[in-house]
């Protein structure tokens, strides 16, 4: 029911298989209960609190509270006053860029930015935002200082105070966001940094039987990576939970496509086919791109190929082991997209040779490595995951991958493209486990 504030959970607890399952008990405002055996988080995020230090000394707000400003763009909070805004993300920019024609001066302090343009990460800063640094480094009164965020972050009361009395007493906190809710999501991630909490298998909430997260929630599982947190990306997530929910308690079968293999080659050209024609559809696959990402699975049976589309990459074997438990330790290809040969973590992109750094912006025009193989931008990649074998004493699999090359126009019809992509789709496919 719509306007009903939830004050509380008693989680039901997982059970052993077989068991009846037991119900959640969820709470409302006012000492009303429902009751439920599946129960979906879909809480989202909030902005984090102002550090104690900052909010002891003037007006103190985060971006998600400070007064709204009129249609002139002016507000009795800022008007003609500096602003301190804390933090170096799209939420600090955007509100900077907002305040400058109410503030007199807007002072943005924080670490060192990490930039979407290179490391292809949609949550990162945009330079579409930084247009206060245009009007700092051309001398406007409106500034930014770089600090190490520790330094920010920790600042003491007496630290404070002086910042205040140079740079202005009305401070805007965009120092990030959390997942946690006070009776609803707790049990966070330290791996996050408390923004996000502990996943289960499909976005699960640990411990709790038929609980799920759902939404930007989501994104714990590809945070700086991918596009798990925002709309485009999470409801292909959602859809790739539900179809796992139903598939599991309710005899729902997931989606799947079907090439009858009429003999060896020719069934996997047909297949390969098919692969094609998802890496020039596939919503999902291009927007959660990424080694925590979507991927879509085909497995090579005795008389036909079974495609299933959009799996999450972390969580295939769960989802084989409900929709396809006979194909669980065989041999199987993956189709995914991913930039490379890049890995980004922490926002930022590292190249897999490792010996140069960082991904920078004298690289991204460097001209020598438009042919470079694997390709730097977007493109589909091809994983023969080889059946689980025992290997000195634990079970492994053999994995070996193929990629095609990048599409710069991204219509993913070129004669060269469409090329490179079913040869690499025929080398997964018959790759054996070798």
């Amino acid at each position: 029911q719509y306007q009903s504030q939830v004050v509380g959970l008693e989680l039901a607890p997982t059970v052993r298989r077989g068991a009846q399952p037991r119900v959640h008990i969820v709470r409302l405002l006012g000492g009303r209960t429902w009751t439920c055996k599946h129960l979906v988080l879909a809480t989202g995020l909030q902005p984090k609190p102002v550090p104690a230090a900052w909010a002891a000394f003037g007006e103190s707000y985060s971006y998600g509270d400070f007064p709204a400003l009129d249609a002139s763009h002016r507000a009795p909070f800022c008007d003609d006053k500096e602003v301190v805004v804390i933090g170096t993300g799209n939420a600090a920019f955007e509100t900077a860029d907002l305040l400058r024609g109410c503030a007199s001066g807007v002072h943005v302090w924080g670490r060192r930015p990490k930039f979407s343009a290179l490391s292809h990460y949609p949550g990162a800063l945009r330079l579409q935002n930084m247009g206060l640094v245009d009007r700092y480094l051309l001398k406007s009164v409106d500034s930014f200082y770089a600090r190490p965020q520790s330094k920010v972050m920790n600042m003491t009361e007496e630290m404070v105070a002086t910042a205040r009395r140079e740079l202005g007493n009305v401070t805007i906190f965009c120092g990030g966001f959390t997942a946690k809710r006070s009776g609803l999501v707790e049990d966070m991630s330290e791996e996050t940094n408390g923004r996000f909490p502990r996943l289960g298998a499909m976005y699960a909430i640990p411990r709790a039987s038929n609980g799920w997260y759902a939404g930007s929630v989501m994104h714990a599982a590809d945070y700086r990576q991918s596009a798990g947190g925002f709309v485009h990306g999470f409801r292909y997530l959602v859809r790739a939970q539900t179809r796992f929910i139903f598939a599991r308690d309710f005899g729902v079968r997931w989606p799947a496509y079907t090439v009858i293999k009429p003999g060896g080659r020719m069934g996997a050209q047909d297949a390969a086919q098919l692969a094609l024609t998802r890496v020039q559809n596939s919503s999902g696959l291009y927007q959660m791109q990424g080694r925590s990402g979507l991927v879509d699975v085909i497995l090579p049976t005795k008389d036909a190929f079974f495609f299933l589309e959009e799996v999450p990459r972390l969580f295939v074997d769960e989802v084989l082991r409900v929709v396809a438990p006979l194909e669980l330790t065989q041999r199987r290809c993956e189709l995914r997209f991913a930039y490379g040969p890049l890995e980004v973590a922490e926002g930022v992109a590292w190249t897999f040779d490792g010996g140069n750094g960082p991904w920078t912006f004298d690289r991204l025009w460097d001209t020598s490595l438009e042919d470079q193989k694997p390709s730097l931008f977007l493109h589909p990649v091809f994983e023969s995951v080889g059946a689980l074998k025992n290997m000195g004493g634990s079970e492994k699999r053999k994995r070996r991958v193929f990629e095609a090359s990048e599409d710069i126009t991204t219509t993913w019809t070129g004669p060269k493209f469409v090329e490179e992509v079913l040869d690499c789709a025929m080398k997964c496919l018959l790759a054996g486990d070798e």
